[in-house]
């Protein structure tokens, strides 16, 4: 069976990608579990690689939650106390165990891609989250041309550049040549989901150690 589509999020999924970062520990589903019980709480009261590289394989398993695509799920607690919550949680938990950078980042440019090859999300990174990557480092998300996600970028441009700030998952491979790519989701900037990653992530992992 295939997941449900949260509020906010578009069906469908393609793949792109290109970036770098050094694998770290993955996050206990404890302390994200801690993480969504103090945001319910607080609701509830009123290519560019950054010289990162992979250090795991790609598994299609992982393609629901690095869909090279971005939901509109925002403020967060609009969905609290909804069974959409329960699903955002989960695939957060996913996001975060699998990811090698996680960061705020602001949108600098959409390039479309040509009929063959790659385009790009050009992003900025605001505030590392997971992994080695720095303020400042500009990240180039290849969109893969003729891919559902670069279809939907062009559908959903307007409102991607209306978010301008996001946080960005990034999952880092290498492809048949060695070369480094990425698969990515990107969810809109919100105080409560950038709180409880931090409470869910050590300061190793922030710092990219292992």
């Amino acid at each position: 069976m295939g997941r449900r589509t949260l509020p906010g999020e578009r069906e469908g999924g393609g793949r792109t990608g290109a970036l770098s970062a050094s694998r770290t520990t993955v996050v206990g589903g404890r302390a994200l579990a801690t993480g969504l019980a103090l945001l319910a709480t607080s609701c509830g009261a009123a290519a560019s690689t950054g010289g990162l590289t992979p250090s795991q394989p790609w598994l299609d398993s992982l393609g629901d939650v690095f869909d090279d695509g971005f939901d509109f799920v925002a403020p967060l607690r609009s969905i609290l106390g909804t069974p959409w919550f329960d699903e955002y949680g989960a695939q957060l938990e996913r996001r975060l165990d699998e990811s090698d950078v996680v960061a705020v980042v602001a949108l600098r440019s959409i390039v479309p891609p040509a009929e063959r090859g790659f385009g790009a999300v050009e992003v900025e990174v605001v505030e590392p989250l997971i992994g080695g990557i720095e303020r400042g480092a500009v990240l180039h998300l290849d969109v893969v041309a003729g891919s559902a996600a670069a279809d939907r970028i062009v559908e959903e441009r307007p409102h991607i550049e209306a978010t301008s700030r996001f946080v960005a998952y990034v999952r880092l491979y290498a492809d048949e040549l060695s070369a480094t790519r990425t698969h990515w989701h990107l969810s809109p900037d919100d105080p409560d989901l950038v709180n409880t990653i931090r409470r869910a992530v050590g300061p190793a992992r922030q710092e990219g150690g292992m």
